[in-house]
């Protein structure tokens, strides 16, 4: 198995004079690395801006998360207690 080193961040200084912080993964194997230069080719966005929205979605504030289950939510069909009931009954057996 063939590991590669990317760095996929730079030190960058912000307007706030904060620094934002820089990563970089060792023995990362090929195939992930392919992987996510197919997902960023597909999403047009670079490597390292694939691998920084995974990382802020994966690791998002609650606030983010809850809100993002919200919209979730409210585009799903409605269920009728009925079906709800059904389907508690189905994952009993």
């Amino acid at each position: 198995m063939q590991s590669i080193c990317y760095h996929i961040a730079s030190t960058v200084r912000t307007g706030q004079n904060s620094t934002m912080a820089a990563i970089t993964i060792r023995n990362l194997p090929a195939g992930v690395v392919m992987r996510l230069k197919e997902a960023a080719r597909r999403n047009g966005r670079s490597m390292e801006q694939e691998v920084r929205e995974l990382l802020k979605t994966r690791y998002a504030e609650r606030s983010e998360v809850i809100s993002r289950i919200m919209d979730r939510w409210v585009s799903l069909p409605p269920v009728s207690s009925r079906e709800l009931h059904d389907w508690k009954k189905q994952g009993r057996k």
